[in-house]
């Protein structure tokens, strides 16, 4: 479901120092816009198209997101919408990425149980 590449990222929009992790998500982009900020709530946001970036200049941190354009998967007459996004992390250490991650996934989580 997702992967960190600590290498050399794949990504166009990364760099060499940067981490990349690539997600499947059941959202349109509208769903996606909506909850993010509660994923960031200390950061400053720029938005850019498809492109999310978030800094927290006193940190030194900064994230990239990078989104697909709209997918729609058909099962039978059920069409489900979903997005690939690649986050990519700098100057995030082992353990901050990994926190952040908790929450994202935390607030993007869909359905009960």
């Amino acid at each position: 479901m997702s992967s960190v590449e600590r290498d050399k990222p794949d990504e166009p929009f990364a760099q060499e120092d940067e981490d990349v992790e690539r997600l499947e998500m059941g959202f349109d982009h509208a769903e996606f816009f909506r909850l993010f900020p509660r994923v960031v709530p200390d950061g400053k946001i720029t938005y850019d198209g498809l492109i999310v970036t978030v800094v927290w200049s006193e940190l030194g941190q900064r994230l990239k997101v990078v989104l697909s354009d709209a997918k729609t998967r058909e099962i039978g007459r059920l069409r489900i919408p979903y997005l690939n996004v690649a986050l990519i992390f700098s100057g995030f250490s082992e353990d901050e990425h990994r926190e952040f991650m908790v929450g994202f996934r935390r607030a993007f989580q869909k359905g009960g149980g």
